[in-house]
């Protein structure tokens, strides 16, 4: 359990070093914006996320105590 904890970690912070920071949103951009929820239901490994990242490529990476989690807009992949 531990080591997958520190995988986790490791792969979180290798992601949040090497990705570029997006750019800001501008107001006239604000009507495209979807906003939605990720559950256990959709797939993620634990409710508790503590760990946000959008990489370039467009994926949502969310890290859990359970895992990494890497949600593409249509579903879920966990790493553990």
């Amino acid at each position: 359990m531990r080591t997958s904890q520190i995988t986790a970690f490791a792969i979180t912070a290798f992601i949040s070093f090497t990705s570029q920071a997006q750019n800001p949103v501008s107001p006239g951009d604000w009507d495209n914006i979807r906003v939605g929820r990720l559950s256990i239901d959709q797939g993620l490994s634990q409710v508790t996320v503590l760990a946000i990242l959008q990489d370039r490529r467009g994926f949502i990476w969310l890290g859990t105590q359970n895992g990494l989690n890497r949600y593409d807009g249509y579903g879920m992949t966990v790493f553990t």
